[in-house]
C-alpha cells in the first residue's frame, strides 16, 4: 500500500510539473519561438559573413597573383598597373594584399623618372597603414634604402637595410637576402670613395720647363 501511495504521489507531482510547463508555454511560448528564430538567423548570418569574407580574401589573392604576373611583362603599361594595384591597396578585406600592393606601387614609381617622392609615399604607406604586415614593411624598407642610395644618402640607406636584417622572421627569406646584398654593396661603395681621395693632388701650376731665350728687340 505504501509503495502504491508513493507511486501515486510521484505521478501527481509529475502531472503538476507538466501542467506548469504547459501553462508557461501557453503564456511565454511565442517569446521562446522568437528567441529561437532570432538565434538561428544570427547563426546563419555569421556563417554567411564568414564564408563571404573568406571568398573575398581568396578572390583578392587571385587578383594580386594575376597582377604580379602581368607586371613582370616588359610591355605592361605602368599607368594601367598602378590603377589596378591602387584598387587592391584601398580595399579592406585582405590587409596583407593591401600592404603588398602599396609596396608594388612604390616599386613602379621608383622605376620612373622623377617619381622618387611618390615611390617613397607608397613605401611609407605600407609601413604606417599596416603595422601588422611585417613582410610588406620589410620590402618597403628595402625600397626606401634604394631610393636613399640614389640621392647619395648612404646613412639612411644603411639604416633601412639594417632594420630589415633585424627582423628575425625573415632571416632565410629573399627580402633579407636582398637587404644583406644591398648593405654589402653599400659598404663596398663606401670603401671605394676614400680611396679616390688618397690620390696625389694635381699641382696648381705646371712644372717649369726649360727657359727659352728671347731674341733681342730691334730697338736695342
Amino acid at each position: 500500500m505504501k509503495s502504491k501511495r508513493r507511486h501515486e504521489l510521484k505521478q501527481n507531482v509529475l502531472d503538476l510539473e507538466l501542467a506548469k510547463g504547459m501553462t508557461f508555454l501557453r503564456q511565454r511560448g511565442w517569446q521562446l519561438g522568437w528567441a529561437v528564430i532570432i538565434a538561428a538567423v544570427a547563426v546563419f548570418a555569421a556563417i554567411y559573413i564568414y564564408r563571404s569574407h573568406v571568398a573575398k580574401r581568396a578572390a583578392l589573392q587571385a587578383e594580386y597573383s594575376a597582377l604580379k604576373a602581368a607586371a613582370s611583362d616588359p610591355g605592361a603599361k605602368a599607368d594601367e598597373l598602378l590603377d589596378r594595384f591602387r584598387l587592391l591597396a584601398e580595399q579592406d578585406d585582405n590587409e596583407r594584399i593591401a600592404a603588398l600592393a602599396c609596396v608594388d606601387m612604390g616599386d613602379i614609381h621608383a622605376g620612373q623618372a622623377d617619381q622618387a617622392g611618390r615611390a617613397a609615399d607608397w613605401y611609407h604607406a605600407a609601413i604606417q597603414r599596416f603595422p601588422g604586415q611585417a613582410l610588406a614593411a620589410a620590402k618597403a624598407r628595402v625600397g626606401l634604402a634604394k631610393l636613399a642610395e640614389q640621392r647619395l644618402d648612404f646613412d639612411t640607406a644603411r639604416a633601412e637595410y639594417q632594420a630589415v636584417l633585424k627582423m628575425p622572421q625573415f632571416h632565410n627569406q629573399p627580402v633579407a637576402a636582398c637587404a644583406k646584398q644591398g648593405l654589402a654593396d653599400l659598404e663596398k661603395l663606401h670603401g671605394e670613395v676614400p680611396m679616390a681621395t688618397t690620390l696625389p693632388s694635381q699641382p696648381a701650376t705646371l712644372p717649369a720647363g726649360p727657359k727659352l731665350s728671347v731674341p733681342p728687340s730691334s730697338d736695342d
